[in-house]
């Protein structure tokens, strides 16, 4: 027969209550952060079916907020001209560089395309390299293989140090 003292109900007692605290917290999170993506998913829904004016509504407030996300997808809308607003490259490459500054490894790679293209600013294809490495630096497949085009290797070689060459 077992016998329980109560130091042993304590910590059983104490044990329960760590793993229940512990799975309410979990259950918080997760659904902030289903709150949290809800908007998003449903503004690219609404982008994907072509309903830009539903997407802008969404994304433009999350962007103000500084939603990494929600600046890359609008910066698309003003990339474009959908959902109401004027095309306006300097707007599209603000948002993707306020995104990009973030780490979206998405928004580096339409920022790189910026650079390159001139689009939204003076064409800069060091600059173009700098946001291609990023990306890729976070597995952007695209990003890889552009910077392997023959004028990113000499954009790069201009953003590289010399490499020493063997006596």
């Amino acid at each position: 027969m077992l016998t329980l003292t109560s130091g042993t109900m304590r910590q059983i007692t104490r044990m329960l209550l760590q793993r229940f605290l512990t799975t309410a917290f979990i259950c918080c999170i997760l659904s902030i952060d289903t709150v949290a993506a809800a908007p998003m998913d449903e503004g690219i829904s609404a982008y994907l079916k072509g309903n830009y004016k539903k997407a802008l509504a969404i994304w433009e407030p999350l962007a103000t907020q500084g939603n990494a996300e929600a600046q890359y997808w609008l910066g698309s809308l003003y990339f474009n001209g959908q959902g109401g607003v004027l095309q306006d490259y300097k707007i599209a490459m603000k948002l993707a560089h306020q995104s990009a500054t973030q780490g979206l490894a998405s928004a580096q790679f339409v920022l790189g395309h910026m650079y390159a293209d001139g689009e939204g600013t003076g064409q800069d294809f060091q600059e173009a390299v700098k946001w291609f490495r990023l990306a890729a630096e976070q597995g952007h497949e695209a990003a890889r293989k552009i910077l392997k085009t023959p004028k990113m290797i000499e954009a790069a070689k201009s953003l590289d140090p010399p490499q020493d060459q063997p006596e």
